[in-house]
């Protein structure tokens, strides 16, 4: 039952924090994983040395309103009428624009990107999981305040990397990290929704800079 609930619900963070158990860990939070680890740090603060956020959201004014929209009724009431709009992110088009659309380096995109990741997509049975989980995606929206107390009280070290591309989280989210946590680095870049994908060499940089000034400060 655990292992069935970590694989469709984003609320199985007691699940998981049996298993993860490091008293100084560096969280690397993207898209699924920003809810996944927010949650996590929110029950054990203590544990998070530090955040890496890239683009993923901890406000609502952060994510695409059109995207949002969409996905509201299948919110509200899941049935084979709401399924339709929930499928999208399934399809070859879709997962291809999480890729493309956005990019400004496109030319630095492996040509089996998203090739391998709509392979994974088509296995059998996981197309029932990426729609329970994206149902469940809403529980996340009512825990915003949460998070953002969590950021204004223990004030982690974080590390934002943002690609102004992304198609499903807008500007507004980087405007509130900004604010929140107080003292973020933040980078942009001109990515789309897939940012390690065309910025390789940027981000990880970035990412090891910030692991080393956090090794200095102790």
């Amino acid at each position: 039952m655990d292992q069935e609930r970590c694989r469709t619900s984003f609320r199985a963070e007691h699940v998981v924090s049996r298993r993860f158990t490091s008293p100084d860990c560096l969280r690397y939070m993207h898209d699924y994983g920003g809810p996944a680890g927010f949650r996590l740090a929110v029950r054990h603060p203590t544990r998070v040395r530090g955040l890496v956020i890239q683009n993923a959201v901890a406000n609502a004014a952060g994510r695409n309103l059109d995207v949002s929209r969409e996905l509201t009724p299948f919110w509200q009431r899941r049935d084979a009428e709401t399924e339709g709009a929930a499928r999208q992110p399934l399809y070859r088009a879709t997962t291809r624009g999480q890729y493309t659309q956005g990019s400004t380096r496109l030319h630095r995109l492996s040509r089996d990107a998203w090739p391998h990741d709509q392979a994974s997509l088509d296995r059998p049975g996981n197309g029932a999981i990426q729609l329970a989980l994206l149902h469940d995606y809403s529980d996340n929206l009512a825990q915003y305040s949460a998070w953002k107390e969590y950021l204004l009280r223990h004030r982690p070290k974080a590390l934002i990397a943002w690609d102004r591309g992304d198609p499903y989280f807008s500007a507004q989210a980087v405007g509130f990290y900004r604010a929140v946590p107080p003292d973020a680095e933040l980078h942009l870049y001109g990515g789309g929704h897939f940012a390690l994908a065309t910025q390789i060499e940027e981000i990880p940089k970035a990412t090891l800079s910030f692991l080393g000034a956090i090794e200095e400060r102790g």
